[in-house]
């Protein structure tokens, strides 16, 4: 539980200055004049929301269930130290990663889909990032502490 709070706090710490950076998302789609492309700006960067919403939540999942393997190769007299050590640190990046919000830097409509585009390849950046830096490791330490549970011998 205590582990829970502190990976809530860091949570809070990331997020506080993305918020406030970006306290009001959707002010920039006001300078669109045609509405067809407000309608589409507005739906994409809703997009963006459910999409880092949906990821962080599976990776969040994912690391749930490794913990809960880690308990049962601690249980058997495997070493987690490195593993659970591993799922934290990810933890954290995940918390980081679904406090982010991503708002789409408007110039000119002219450059608007350049714009969108950019945010979006940000995204996908960050969750590639994520994914690769975070939670494959983790999983491969949580692989390599269920190898050292040394095999039942049967007689």
């Amino acid at each position: 539980m205590k582990v829970l709070a502190a990976i809530f706090l860091v949570g809070l710490m990331f997020a506080a200055p993305v918020m406030a950076k970006n306290a009001t998302p959707g002010a920039k789609v006001q300078t669109v004049r045609d509405e067809r492309k407000r309608k589409i700006v507005e739906r994409v960067d809703a997009k963006l929301v459910e999409i880092n919403k949906r990821r962080t939540d599976a990776m969040t999942r994912h690391l749930d269930k490794m913990s809960e393997i880690l308990v049962k190769v601690k249980a058997r007299g495997g070493d987690t130290v490195v593993a659970e050590a591993a799922v934290a640190d990810a933890r954290i990046a995940v918390a980081a990663q679904a406090a982010k919000i991503y708002t789409m830097t408007i110039s000119t409509e002219d450059k608007l889909k350049i714009n969108v585009g950019e945010t979006m390849k940000a995204l996908t950046t960050d969750l590639r990032n994520l994914h690769e830096g975070k939670i494959v490791p983790a999983r491969k330490a949580v692989s390599d502490a269920i190898k050292s549970v040394k095999p039942v011998s049967t007689p």
